[in-house]
C-alpha cells in the first residue's frame, strides 16, 4: 500500500512582532470588535492590549512605540564608597545584620535600605 504525501504550499503571511503590535492599535482605533475579544484573538491580555494603546497614543514623534522597551531601572540606587567602607567597617566589628546596621547608619544621618546593606 502506497500513501502519496503532497507537498503543500500554504500562504503564510509572516509578519514581525512590531508589525503584529501596530495591526492590533490599528484595529482598536477602528472599534468594530470588543476589546477583549481583540485581544483574545491576539493572544495577548487585556492590560498587555491597554499598554499597547496608550503607548502608540502618547508616542509623538517617536519612531516605533510599539518596540519592546528596556527594563533596566531608570534611577540607581548606588551609594558612595565611604558609605560603603562604613558599612564595612561595622558589619566587621561588630557582627550586625543588614537592618541593625541600616538602623545605625540611619542614626548617624546616612539612609540606606537594609537590603542595600547586605549586597557588599
Amino acid at each position: 500500500m502506497k500513501f502519496a504525501v503532497e507537498a503543500t504550499i500554504m500562504a503564510w503571511h509572516v509578519r514581525n512582532l512590531d508589525e503584529e503590535r501596530e495591526a492590533f492599535v490599528n484595529l482598536t482605533e477602528f472599534g468594530h470588535q470588543c476589546f477583549s475579544r481583540l485581544c483574545k484573538s491576539f493572544g495577548i491580555s487585556r492590560k498587555t492590549g491597554h499598554k499597547w494603546c496608550s503607548r502608540y497614543k502618547a508616542a509623538g514623534k517617536i519612531c516605533k512605540p510599539l518596540e519592546d522597551q528596556s527594563r533596566r531601572p531608570h534611577n540607581s540606587h548606588a551609594i558612595g564608597e565611604q558609605v560603603r567602607g562604613k558599612v564595612l567597617r561595622l558589619r566587621a566589628q561588630y557582627g550586625w545584620g543588614a537592618p541593625r546596621l541600616a538602623a545605625f547608619l540611619k542614626a548617624a544621618g546616612i539612609s540606606i535600605g537594609h537590603t542595600t546593606s547586605i549586597q557588599f
